[in-house]
Parts: structure tokens; C-alpha cells; sequence
């Protein structure tokens, strides 16, 4: 209440909602894209290019980075106040992008089929949002959930984005909230990375 004293919905749920959404795309460009060329057979003529599985690896990350960029901006269609830095959001966003990003392709790669796919991102979709406090507050829920939530990156990028918008948060007041989602990237773009890697050997 101390940044949103008359209580106005929209102000404390469409940030959450638009990298909710973000997330949601991102994950679905990435997740489909190896499997539907497997599954049509243009994977393997992808392979016979001279590209390396980490160019391949770029290729498939930067356009859905770009679309959940171009999409935040939607924040700004909602005139809701706006304290911090555009820099700071910014590379927050592409941060963040990048970190399903690399769920999205390790699902991708380990799917033979759109069908797989699409229910492996429904799996770690679900409990991410559920777990994000985005709908319903961490603080309500019991002890042991609320520290399940932690390993949510999801769970940390709304906590991020609230603080940008309306605290005018700099980085070194993100940073506990960036380390999880900076781990977090690393991780999943390390893992997809040899995942792509074990299939193109």
C-alpha cells in the first residue's frame, strides 16, 4: 500500500501479468520450434548446414527474446505510474527472456513431437505461476511452499519488475532478485546448449 495507496487493482497485477504473459510466449516460440522441425523433418537438414549447434542455439533464442520485449512494452498501454528506470527495465526484460528462453529450448530438444512439447511447458508452467505470488500472495501461503517458491524464477522476476516500476528500484536493490533469475538462465541455457549439442553429435 505504500506505493499504491488507493489500492488500484490494475496497478499491482498487469506488470505481473505481462511478463506472466511474456513467459508464457517465450516458452511456447522456443518450446515448438525444434520439435515441430523434427517432427517435420527440417531439423535434420539443419544439421547438414555449417552451423554450429551454438549458432543454432542463437538463432533459436533471439526472436522470441525480441517478441517478449516488444510485448512488455504493452506496460506502457495501461498509464500506470512509472518511478524507475527505462535502462534498468529494459535489461531486466531481455534478462528475463533469456531465462525461459533456455527452459523453452531444453524442452524443445528433449521433445520428439509437438505433443510432448506442449505438455512439458503446461508441466513447469502451472506450478511457476502458482508459485509466483502473482495471484495469490507468498506471504499466505504455508512456510514449507513459500520456501519452494525461492527456486521460482518467475517468483523473482515479478518481485523485479514491481520493485523497477513503482520503487524506482536501481540494480544493486534487484540484486536478490536477479541472482535467482541470472542462475537460472545460466543453467537452462547451459542445459539447452548440450542438449543441442548431444543431438546434432
Amino acid at each position: 500500500y505504500r506505493w499504491n495507496e488507493n489500492g488500484i487493482t490494475r496497478y499491482a497485477i498487469i506488470p505481473s501479468l505481462t511478463i506472466m504473459l511474456s513467459m508464457l510466449q517465450v516458452l511456447l516460440l522456443s518450446g515448438l520450434s525444434v520439435a515441430r522441425e523434427r517432427e517435420e523433418g527440417s531439423f535434420d537438414m539443419m544439421l547438414m548446414t555449417p552451423a554450429s549447434s551454438l549458432e543454432i542455439l542463437a538463432g533459436k533464442a533471439v526472436p522470441p527474446t525480441i517478441i517478449a520485449c516488444l510485448q512488455a512494452l504493452g506496460l506502457f498501454w495501461f498509464e500506470l505510474p512509472f518511478a524507475g528506470s527505462y535502462l534498468t527495465l529494459g535489461l531486466f526484460i531481455v534478462g528475463i527472456s533469456l531465462c525461459f528462453v533456455g527452459v523453452g529450448l531444453a524442452i524443445s530438444a528433449l521433445a520428439n513431437n509437438i505433443q510432448q512439447s506442449m505438455v512439458m511447458v503446461i508441466f513447469f508452467l502451472l506450478p511457476c505461476v502458482i508459485l509466483s505470488g502473482l495471484f495469490t500472495s507468498i506471504r499466505a501461503m504455508p512456510e514449507w511452499l513459500q520456501t519452494l517458491t525461492l527456486i521460482n524464477p518467475l517468483r523473482h522476476a515479478i518481485v523485479a519488475l514491481r520493485a523497477i516500476y513503482f520503487e524506482n528500484a536501481g540494480f544493486a536493490d534487484l540484486v536478490p532478485s536477479l541472482i535467482p533469475i541470472v542462475l537460472a538462465g545460466v543453467l537452462s541455457l547451459a542445459w539447452a546448449s548440450w542438449l543441442f549439442r548431444h543431438k546434432i553429435q
